[in-house]
């Protein structure tokens, strides 16, 4: 199902926004635009109608990117893991970096100095 898989490719790290999704993303609601003409009275998502067919004709020049994110071939392939690795590091450096340091001046005054 296309819902799955869609799912499937933000999961693996790429955001609906990513432009090289864009082609097929549009191919999808466009299919979505003609089934509600269609079948007006249909109250399903054209993502659990599209059968292979349509599917393989949305995803174009897609492919390859579709392709190697659902292998997990991608640059980061456990999507997942890392962001929960980089939310770690940012947790742990956020306190640290949300404390401010004071510099004395020549003057003695207190000058706020953050890393």
């Amino acid at each position: 199902m296309v819902t799955v898989h869609v799912q499937t490719l933000y999961d693996a790290g790429i955001r609906r926004d990513d432009p090289r999704l864009e082609e097929f993303l549009r191919a999808i609601r466009h299919e979505e635009r003609k089934q509600s003409v269609t079948d007006p009275t249909s109250n399903e998502p054209i993502s659990e109608k599209l059968d292979r067919e349509m599917f393989k004709r949305c995803v174009g020049d897609a492919i390859g990117i579709i392709a190697r994110a659902l292998k997990g071939q991608l640059v980061i392939p456990d999507w997942h893991a890392f962001s929960g690795m980089i939310g770690d590091i940012f947790d742990s450096c956020q306190e640290h970096f949300s404390k401010r340091f004071f510099l004395k001046s020549p003057d003695t005054t207190l000058i706020p100095f953050s890393t």
